[in-house]
């Protein structure tokens, strides 16, 4: 995650907090908190029973791509409340597409 509450985290500490672990899935879906269709991602961990340690990203479009990676950019709803929100994906070993 690169936003809290829509403020963008600093470089420096966006970098030294923990990696969230996960397989991404994006689909377009009806969003009830948007009463309408949405492209929509979704972290899902190892145990489908947990439910997600983030909000599910909303609106969600590819922002940047590159070989090690890509960003995600879209918008979360916590508490009713809409905030920009991006999403910093890399392969689990750091390496994207291997």
């Amino acid at each position: 995650m690169m936003r809290d509450h829509g403020r963008p985290i600093e470089p420096r500490k966006r970098r030294s907090t923990p990696p969230i672990y996960g397989d991404v899935r994006i689909e377009t879906s009806r969003s009830e908190d948007l009463g309408r269709q949405a492209e929509i991602a979704r972290l899902v961990q190892s145990n489908p029973l947990e439910s997600s340690v983030i909000p599910h990203l909303l609106d969600v479009a590819l922002h940047g791509m590159s070989t090690n990676g890509f960003v995600l950019t879209g918008f979360e709803i916590i508490d009713g409340v809409a905030y920009a929100q991006s999403w910093w994906c890399l392969a689990e070993d750091g390496s994207a597409g291997t």
